[in-house]
């Protein structure tokens, strides 16, 4: 992830079996990455009360901020449309619950989401607690999605196993 040629889909091979370094919440992977049509999830995970919540990776190089002036950063285009792009599915879910819960057992009624994107290494002007900020506010907003960048999944992921040792 510290190759800025590293793509989706390169990200979503290194982190298929790897889905603790999400956090110790979920219990596995749903066994399928696509419940409706037009949707394919990047990793399906679950949740111990059986709800599904999804994993949406986009490149650690994609910008996360895009600054106005020094004081003024919102997050970039690219954040954007990954929150849509993850809106729009979790619609589709809870319009198709019954049927996706029927056909598939998982539930997908209080389904969540998390966008994974951005990495401090490709970012312009990087200021941590810039990005930090922003982010902060911006995920203040959502209710039942999460941005965070791959740094902040990384360093979950070396606390749980410095907890473990």
């Amino acid at each position: 992830m510290n190759d800025s040629a590293t793509s989706e889909a390169d990200v979503q091979r290194a982190m298929e079996d790897a889905y603790w370094v999400f956090g110790g919440e979920f219990i596995g992977r749903a066994a399928r990455r696509r419940l409706t049509a037009l949707h394919e999830i990047d990793s399906p995970l679950l949740r111990p009360d059986g709800v599904l919540h999804l994993v949406e990776l986009k490149r650690p190089s994609a910008p996360v901020l895009r600054f106005g002036s020094p004081q003024s950063a919102v997050v970039s285009a690219e954040v954007n449309e990954a929150v849509g792009q993850v809106m729009q599915c979790l619609n589709a879910l809870d319009e198709q619950r019954d049927a996706i819960r029927s056909e598939f057992s998982v539930d997908t009624r209080r389904a969540s989401a998390t966008v994974i994107i951005g990495n401090a290494l490709f970012q312009p002007r990087h200021q941590e607690q810039t990005h930090r900020e922003a982010l902060r506010v911006y995920n203040s907003y959502l209710s039942r999605i999460d941005v965070r960048t791959y740094d902040d999944v990384i360093d979950s992921a070396e606390r749980s196993l410095t907890l473990d040792a």
